[in-house]
């Protein structure tokens, strides 16, 4: 518009410029106005941007001091952590040293238990087992030996606690005279361990008899003079635990033997340790038919004839052999399987009696009863109803001592049995110590003389005189006589002339299977013939 106003200037057309100026200032005027107004919006946006960067650097401020703040915080947490770690690692330490303090107390007491005994202040057998380390670890011999106080539970009732204590002590310190003795502990109640040096100039049963020596003089505990009885068990192989058992258990085979010292014996402690299982062996043998019930046949003097037998066991092992008697029965009563036992008994001497019945041999068998049993009332009724089932007569063996335990109970047993009809016998007559009053008491029928009397009587007047005097006395009291361990014609002929009932033994014959007896029987049907002059004879070479 500008350059169009200025052409028709030039050429002299001023009516035809006039629009192209008034556009030209309509134009120029707009655009200082959207220039001023750009200004203006520039000035705005720069007042803004300086107010936003003003409220950003207040932000910024504000950002740094709370950094700063939180990072004050933070260093005041961490530095209360640190104090409270310290302390809490001092509390640690602190607690840490009392409880090591508590643990070596408490140890020290533990030790002190374990290695002295609290009652006499004597070390103990770990102590013992200690020292014999450290002799060992020094090259010398250690041996132990036990000793056992005699009557210690007797003494300790009478001394009391603290006295009995006193003479432990006294002990200990006369066997510390001995210049092999080491140390003495304390067992158990009533031992006491000698750990000595192996004598180089003596033997051990030397050392052993010495030590005994050292207590021969009594000893004086609180004005109480005593006598001190010691039983000693040496163990000559072994030291350490092994040598401590193995010296305890010389003492009690010492006790066994009555003798006052004996060395360890292992073959001895074998048997022993074999013994713990042999009554559940027992027991299983019965059912297995390893143990057997056989039968000694009784010659009745009189007839001639043989009308009973004795039951007696035998047990065949199949690793020990024949096992006697004497080493199971003794056994069973201690243990109280010997009820077991014999009711085994019953019930197999009840039934073999029948089979002899069938067959036409009635004859009474004897059963051996334990007097461990007699006193029990419930074993009492359960023999009678055993024997109730028996079709046959059933005879009861007792010993002569059987009732002494609990006299009033077992001979209301006895009694009850007699009421039933079971014949009793007093076995083993001679070798006890019953009166005559006693004797008489007892509801039996039968007395057994021992084997003791009969094995002599035909080269002896005196054995002679003594089964005289007995089978009168037992004839005086009711009672029929039976001789136990007849093996010879003469003695057999010499019990028929001096009134004997009764005779067995190995010159009939030996205790035989149940098929053996009845042959034997069927074979002795008709009696055995005793001869007395083989009696006369041997009477009259006696007195020549």
């Amino acid at each position: 518009h500008d350059a169009a106003a200025n052409i028709y200037e030039a050429a002299g057309k001023s009516q035809a410029a006039l629009p192209h100026l008034r556009a030209f200032k309509r134009l120029d005027d707009e655009a200082r106005a959207v220039a001023a107004s750009a200004n203006n919006a520039l000035l705005g946006a720069q007042f803004d941007f300086a107010e936003q960067e003003l409220q950003i650097e207040q932000l910024r401020t504000e950002s740094l001091e709370q950094a700063l703040t939180l990072a004050d915080t933070r260093a005041r947490q961490q530095f209360y952590i640190v104090i409270g770690l310290l302390v809490l690692a001092g509390i640690c330490v602190l607690a840490g040293g009392l409880v090591y303090r508590v643990l070596r107390q408490r140890n020290a007491v533990l030790r002190d238990a374990l290695y002295r005994d609290t009652e006499t202040g004597l070390p103990t057998r770990f102590a013992a087992d200690a020292r014999m380390e450290e002799m060992d670890l020094t090259g010398l011999d250690p041996v132990v030996l036990a000793l056992g106080i005699d009557r210690y539970q007797h003494l300790e009732g009478v001394l009391g606690f603290d006295r009995m204590a006193e003479l432990i002590r006294v002990v200990a310190k006369r066997l510390k005279r001995d210049e092999d003795v080491d140390t003495v502990v304390v067992l158990s109640r009533g031992a006491l361990g000698i750990v000595l040096t192996r004598p180089a100039t003596r033997s051990l049963t030397e050392a052993a008899a010495e030590l005994q020596a050292l207590l021969v003089e009594p000893v004086d505990v609180d004005g109480v003079t005593l006598d001190v009885a010691v039983t000693l068990g040496i163990a000559d192989e072994a030291s350490g635990h092994k040598g401590i058992r193995e010296a305890m258990l010389a003492v009690e085979q010492a006790r066994e033997a009555q003798l006052p010292y004996c060395e360890f014996d292992a073959g001895q402690q074998r048997d022993h340790s074999d013994n713990l299982t042999l009554m559940s062996r027992m027991i299983a043998a019965t059912a297995s038919g390893h143990i057997q019930m056989h039968y000694q046949p009784k010659l009745h003097l009189k007839s001639g004839e043989f009308r009973g037998a004795e039951a007696l066991v035998r047990w065949n092992d199949p690793e020990r052999g024949f096992i006697p008697p004497d080493t199971f029965i003794g056994l069973a009563e201690e243990t109280g399987r010997i009820r077991e036992f014999t009711e085994w008994s019953l019930d197999r001497v009840v039934t073999d009696q029948k089979s002899l019945m069938a067959r036409g041999q009635d004859i009474q068998i004897s059963i051996n009863i334990s007097g461990a049993l007699i006193s029990d009332p419930d074993f009492g009724r359960i023999a009678l109803d055993r024997v109730a089932a028996a079709r046959g007569r059933i005879a009861f063996e007792i010993t002569e001592t059987a009732a002494m335990g609990n006299p009033e109970r077992a001979l209301q047993t006895l009694r009850m049995w007699r009421d039933a009809g079971i014949k009793l016998s007093i076995d083993d007559y001679g070798t006890g110590l019953s009166s005559l009053a006693y004797l008489r008491s007892l509801p039996a029928e039968e007395l057994k003389l021992d084997r003791a009397f009969v094995s002599h009587i035909s080269t002896s007047q005196r054995d002679r005189m003594l089964v005289k005097s007995t089978t009168d006395l037992a004839h005086a009291l009711g009672l029929e006589m039976t001789a136990e361990g007849v093996e010879d014609d003469a003695a057999l002929a010499f019990l028929k002339m001096l009134g004997c009932d009764w005779a067995q033994g190995y010159l009939m014959s030996r205790a035989l299977p149940l098929d053996a007896l009845r042959h034997f029987l069927q074979t002795h049907a008709e009696g055995w013939i005793v001869n007395t002059d083989d009696a006369q004879a041997s009477r009259i070479n006696s007195v020549n």
